[in-house]
């Protein structure tokens, strides 16, 4: 299997919301977004992303989040996410990551219009999400 560590997805230069309580994940995954030549914006729970894409004024492209933030569940955090997604005006794509594979979150995510990945995951998977995303 071939690492896309040097393609980006199909259109250059997007802004990412990235976030996710686990800092080496979320550091990884902006790690990646850079290297395809993309501008991720990190933020460790939803109120920060939240702040930061305020302060800054920058419209977004792409939300990837952890489903589940400082232990909340899956339900809570797509509220959240829904409360943001609103607050900044976005109606774009918003891939959800995941360890837990219950069937149930896995249709609660997909029934938003979402797409799921399932961790751990390969810089592939994350890419072929994204393209998915942006259809």
């Amino acid at each position: 299997m071939t690492t896309h560590l040097s393609k980006p997805p199909e259109k250059s230069r997007l802004s990412f919301l990235v976030i996710d309580d686990d800092v080496s994940i979320l550091s990884a995954i902006c790690m990646l977004l850079t290297l395809w030549g993309h501008d991720p914006i990190q933020a460790e729970s939803i109120e920060q992303g939240l702040l930061t894409l305020k302060s800054k004024g920058i419209a977004l492209d792409v939300i990837i989040s952890d489903a589940y933030l400082f232990e909340s569940d899956c339900s809570k955090t797509m509220n959240d996410l829904c409360a943001l997604m609103q607050s900044v005006d976005f109606s774009g794509p918003v891939i959800m990551i995941t360890g837990d594979t219950n069937p149930s979150i896995r249709r609660q995510i997909q029934a938003a219009g979402w797409l799921l990945l399932i961790k751990p995951f390969s810089p592939d998977a994350l890419h072929a999400a994204i393209i998915e995303a942006l259809r």
